[in-house]
């Protein structure tokens, strides 16, 4: 950016950045599974144990289908694979 910012996605990348110094964070989408009962349990579990570590990992392990949300537009895509949202998310993002 002019004004020496840098904008990027969260990702190993990102907890680079975090070594430099104070920044902000701002989350730009949700991706959730699709499923209620799924989609109660994993907000409960990011609630409880956070973003990172090995309950974030095993919930990011779960069969879909999954729901990406693009928060300023609304925009959603549902797909089985989450990998696939990501990358359909990156690209929204571009």
């Amino acid at each position: 950016m002019p004004d020496g910012s840098i904008k990027c996605l969260g990702g190993d990348d990102f907890k680079e950045l975090e070594k430099l110094g104070p920044i902000n964070k701002e989350r730009v989408s949700h991706i959730l599974p699709v499923n209620s009962t799924k989609r109660f349990c994993f907000r409960l579990l990011r609630k409880l144990f956070g973003e990172t570590g090995r309950v974030s990992d095993w919930t990011r392990s779960w069969n879909g289908p999954w729901e990406v949300t693009i928060l300023k537009t609304n925009e959603k895509f549902i797909n089985q694979n989450r990998c696939d949202c990501i990358e359909w998310e990156k690209k929204k993002l571009e």
